[in-house]
C-alpha cells in the first residue's frame, strides 16, 4: 500500500469537492459581489505591504497561507494508526497499514556495528508476567550460582549449527534432544551421555512434551548437570526455571520472511521430523503462502503465550520488553560476532579453529539445505509479510538492540 499516494488523493480529492462547493457559491451569490467590490478593494489595499529595499518600491498582497510542498508532503506519509479498540484485534493475516512490507530501511546487511552506548532506558517499561520475570535473570544483572544459559532455538536461524558448536568446540554438556536418543530419554535417572563421537549431552529430549516433563520430574536445572540448556519450546522450560534457579538467555535471530522460506524448503524434505507432511513435496513457495500451512507470527505467539487469538499490541510490547530485559541477541547475518559476544558473555572457552568452521559461510546450518532465494519484492514475499507482521515488528526492534547491546562489547567497556 503506497500511503503517501493514497494520502495524497483524498488531499487531492478533498480540494476538488471544496472548489466545486466554492464555485457553486460564486454562481449564486454573483449578484451581490457586485455590490461588495468597493469592501473587497479596501480590503486588498489594507493587506498590501510596502516596502523599499535598496531603494526601490516592493509591493506584496498577502493572502491567506496555504500548506508548503514539505507540510503537504508530512501530511501524507503521516501512518493511519488504527483506533486503540481496534488495535486489540489485529488479525495476523492483516496487519497495520503503516507496516513497511517490502522496505530495506531495517535489512541487516545494511548495519554499522559502530556500537553506541544505549540510550537511557528506565528497567521497566511493559509489565511481564511474575514467572518471565522471576525465572529468567536480566541481560545487565550479575549471574549468580544456580543460573544456567538457555540458548533459546529459533526454527532455520542457525539453532542446529550452535548445538554442535558449543558440545564440539566448548566441550559443554549439552541438554538437547541429541541425548535422548537410543532410549536415553527413557532411562529413570539424569545422566551425561556421550554421543557422536564422545560429545556430552544430557540424557534428556526437550524438543516433546513429554520429554520436558520428564525433565522437570528430574529436576534437570536444579541439577547443574547441563552447562547449557537449548530448545525452541520457552514456555515449559520457563515452569523449570524458578527464582532460584533462573535462566540465563540468548538467541539468533533471522528475518522472519527468510525462515520461513528456508523452513519450507527444509519441511519438504525432512521426512526425519514430526512435523513433516508430504503435502508440503507437492507444494511451491507461492502455494505455501497461500496455504494455513505457514507459520504466522510464531516468535510473539511463544513469547506472549498467546497461541490462537489475534495479536494484540500487549502481545507485542510484552515480547519486545522480554527480549529487551531478558535476552542476549544475535543475528545469523552477524554470525561470528554473534558467536564472540555470547561467550564473552558467558565466559565460554572454544577451540578456535573449531568455531571458526562453524560460523563459515559453508558450515552455518546443520539442518541448511539450498534453495532458490527469494524475490523482494515480490508477490510471494508480501504475502509471506503479511502473515508474520508482528514478527517483523519484533525483528525489526531485535536488530536495534544488537546495535545497543555492543556497548557491553566493546575494548574499553568495563568487564
Amino acid at each position: 500500500i503506497d500511503l503517501q499516494q493514497l494520502n495524497t488523493g483524498r488531499h487531492q480529492n478533498h480540494r476538488q469537492q471544496h472548489q466545486k462547493h466554492n464555485q457553486a457559491s460564486t454562481m449564486t451569490n454573483y449578484k451581490d459581489v457586485r455590490f461588495l467590490a468597493p469592501a473587497i478593494l479596501l480590503v486588498l489595499v489594507i493587506l498590501i505591504l510596502t516596502t523599499f529595499e535598496g531603494g526601490e518600491l516592493q509591493i506584496r498582497v498577502v493572502f491567506p497561507s496555504s500548506p508548503t510542498k514539505q507540510q503537504s508532503l508530512e501530511m501524507a506519509t503521516l501512518p493511519e494508526l488504527p483506533p486503540r479498540e481496534d488495535a486489540m484485534f489485529l488479525q495476523d493475516t492483516t496487519p497495520p497499514a503503516h507496516i513497511p512490507l517490502t522496505d530495506d530501511m531495517h535489512r541487516p546487511e545494511t548495519l554499522t556495528l559502530t556500537h553506541p552506548p544505549p540510550p537511557d532506558m528506565p528497567s521497566k517499561i511493559f509489565p511481564l508476567p511474575e514467572d518471565m520475570d522471576q525465572n529468567y535473570v536480566d541481560i545487565t544483572e550479575e549471574s549468580q550460582v544456580g543460573d544456567t544459559p538457555f540458548f533459546w532455538h529459533v526454527a532455520k536461524s542457525a539453532g542446529s549449527t550452535s548445538k554442535s558448536m558449543y558440545a564440539q568446540c566448548a566441550g559443554l554438556v549439552v541438554a538437547c534432544e541429541v541425548g535422548g536418543r537410543e532410549g536415553h530419554d527413557r532411562e529413570p535417572e539424569l545422566a551425561v551421555v556421550e554421543m557422536n563421537q564422545g560429545l556430552k549431552y544430557l540424557n534428556v529430549n526437550l524438543s516433546t512434551k513429554e520429554g520436558m516433563e520428564r525433565a522437570g520430574r528430574l529436576g534437570m536445572v536444579e541439577s547443574g548437570l547441563a552447562e547449557i540448556i537449548i530448545t525452541s519450546h520457552i514456555e515449559p522450560l520457563t515452569e523449570l526455571f524458578s527464582p532460584e534457579y533462573r535462566g540465563r538467555m540468548f538467541s539468533l535471530f533471522r528475518h522472519p520472511v527468510e525462515r520461513v522460506v528456508s523452513l519450507f524448503y527444509y519441511l519438504q524434505t525432512a521426512t526425519w521430523e514430526h512435523t513433516y507432511d508430504p503435502i508440503y513435496a507437492t507444494m511451491t513457495l507461492d502455494d505455501y503462502a497461500n496455504s494455513n500451512f505457514v507459520e504466522s507470527n510464531i516468535l510473539v505467539r511463544l513469547l506472549s503465550k498467546n497461541p490462537e487469538s489475534p495479536i494484540s499490541q500487549e502481545d507485542i510490547a510484552l515480547s519486545k520488553e522480554f527480549i529487551r530485559r531478558k535476552c542476549l541477541i544475535g543475528l545469523v547475518t552477524h554470525m561470528e560476532e554473534s558467536i564472540e559476544r555470547f561467550n564473552a558473555f558467558f565466559g565460554i572457552v572454544m577451540d578456535e579453529v573449531c568455531r571458526e568452521d562453524y560460523v563459515s559461510e559453508k558450515r552455518i546450518g546443520a539442518n541448511k539445505h539450498s534453495h532458490p532465494p527469494i524475490e523482494r519484492p515480490s508477490a510471494t514475499w508480501d504475502k509471506l509479510a503479511r502473515k508474520n507482521w508482528a514478527d517483523i515488528i519484533l525483528y525489526e526492534y531485535v536488530i536495534e538492540l544488537f546495535m545497543e547491546q555492543g556497548h557491553m562489547f566493546r575494548a574499553d567497556a568495563p568487564q
